[in-house]
């Protein structure tokens, strides 16, 4: 049987199971140009029982835990999360940097698919900008900044449970 369409836009909330009694939230509030023009999302803090009346309005005034980018209908498809619902009314601002290391052996890039004057190191940016910005060392206040990757939904649905990416050979990874 052929799997129905999944539409996602953005406003939607999605639940994540925790265990067998909690949950987490997150929303898809943007898409990011200069990362793949991929989704972006912010994640609740807060774990809350699965049996919570908790409203969407409720649930998108919950703490933010951290942004992060992916792939939202993908996650829905393979059923690492499921849609509860869609606010209209939100704001999509993302306050905060991202990150990215471009470094042979640190993200998995092959050396030889990048292209020759393409400079290696950090680059940060925010949601808004029309360039990523090349810094050679990072500075301190971007080291907590989010990674600007794009992951696959199994590694959003790891941090979201246990506070890490797992990503061992990141500088800096939660």
């Amino acid at each position: 049987m052929k799997k129905p369409i999944v539409r996602t836009k953005k406003g939607d909330i999605f639940s994540v199971n925790i265990d067998d009694q909690f949950v987490k939230y997150f929303q898809y509030v943007t898409n990011d140009l200069l990362q793949l023009n991929s989704d972006v999302i912010r994640v609740f803090l807060e774990k809350v029982p699965k049996e919570s009346d908790l409203s969407l309005g409720e649930i998108a005034k919950l703490p933010v835990e951290f942004y992060a980018h992916t792939i939202v209908s993908v996650g829905v498809k393979l059923g690492v999360w499921n849609k509860v619902g869609h606010i209209k009314d939100f704001d999509p601002y993302v306050p905060v940097f991202f990150r990215t290391w471009l470094e042979r052996g640190l993200i998995g890039i092959d050396e030889k698919k990048i292209h020759p004057r393409q400079p290696r190191g950090w680059y940060i940016w925010r949601i808004e900008d029309s360039e990523l910005t090349r810094v050679a060392q990072l500075p301190e206040e971007h080291k907590k900044a989010e990674i600007g990757t794009v992951f696959n939904p199994f590694t959003i649905e790891k941090r979201i449970k246990t506070g890490t990416y797992g990503l061992q050979n990141y500088p800096y990874s939660p």
